[in-house]
């Protein structure tokens, strides 16, 4: 950690949120607090942007009369980036060519591989089961299910009859930047994991649960290396020089990476993934509770005394001084 600049990441979807989308109560200490150093503030949801515009709207209203905090955002799993002025960093999508390979390598090791794609609009879009490669994708909208589903083909429209061009179906339900695979056989599921790791190149991130595979453009980890690499050119740049030196909090298996990766790192509450909890440095059911630990430097001082001590001590040492895991 560095000594005066501090950097938090927060996977928002269900630790800053309930499952209403509003701002839990107990995570607003976080960040009234956040002035007891230069804290910036990497907010990340697997979801659209409008999650994190909404999360942060909540949090300036609750810290009213306070200086908010600086807020980055990581949007769809890694494929979008904005800076805290809200202007877009980065926006990876897939294109054609790379879904259809995609699902071409897993529907030959499993035919009944389903597949589910997320927009940057916040639409899912789900492939029925069918053992052809040419695939009509069915889009279906949250918040209009009156209009029922309609179904257009990534293969230049091809067969689409419904007398509309692509860009006018992108337009509508967004850009695809992530794929979930989902193979109901255990053994098929294994061959389709295999198969999307041979297809790396093309896939970008890639992380795997035991109920599905999940594939983005770009990896959380890398977003948050360029959001670093970004403001490093600003004159005004309070952010923590390395990823390594960002604290992380989140709770899914495509946190596991920035789990691993970061030298202060914990999942928050029992609904978190058994891979976040085995890959995290601490567990907390009280976030507000971890981050006054973060702010006072406490974990700075254990990160300083564990690299004298035996690395076998450290999580009966963690037990002792911050009774988190």
């Amino acid at each position: 950690m560095q000594d005066k600049n501090l950097t938090i990441a927060i996977n928002i979807d269900d630790i800053l949120l309930d499952d209403k989308g509003k701002l839990k109560t107990e995570t607003i200490d976080c960040f009234r607090n956040a002035d007891k150093q230069n804290t910036s503030f990497i907010l990340i949801t697997n979801g659209p942007y409008k999650i994190a515009q909404n999360t942060i709207k909540q949090i300036k209203n609750e810290i009213n009369g306070q200086s908010a905090p600086q807020f980055w955002v990581i949007a769809n799993g890694g494929s979008q980036i904005y800076s805290p002025l809200g202007k877009v960093i980065q926006n990876q999508t897939f294109d054609s060519l790379k879904l259809m390979r995609l699902v071409s390598f897993s529907r030959c090791v499993d035919n009944a591989c389903t597949f589910i794609y997320s927009t940057d609009k916040g639409n899912f879009i789900q492939v029925p089961d069918c053992t052809s490669v040419k695939l009509a994708l069915w889009i279906y909208k949250i918040k209009d299910k009156k209009r029922g589903d309609c179904a257009f083909n990534l293969q230049e429209i091809e067969g689409f009859r419904m007398g509309r061009n692509m860009d006018a179906v992108i337009d509508e339900i967004g850009q695809i930047n992530k794929m979930y695979a989902i193979s109901f056989d255990k053994d098929s599921k294994r061959k389709v994991q295999y198969a999307l790791k041979k297809e790396a190149k093309l896939c970008g991130a890639f992380a795997y649960s035991d109920k599905y595979t999940e594939v983005t453009t770009t990896s959380k980890y890398d977003a948050i290396k360029l959001i670093l690499e970004t403001a490093e050119q600003s004159p005004q740049n309070i952010m923590a020089k390395n990823v390594e030196d960002v604290v992380y909090i989140g709770n899914t298996i495509s946190d596991v990476e920035c789990l691993q990766k970061c030298n202060i790192s914990a999942t928050c509450g029992e609904q978190a993934c058994s891979y976040a909890k085995s890959s995290s440095k601490y567990k907390t059911e009280n976030l507000s509770h971890f981050m006054n630990n973060v702010y006072s430097g406490l974990f700075d001082v254990f990160m300083e005394n564990i690299e004298k001590k035996e690395p076998k001590s450290k999580g009966r040492y963690l037990d002792r001084i911050f009774h988190m895991k």
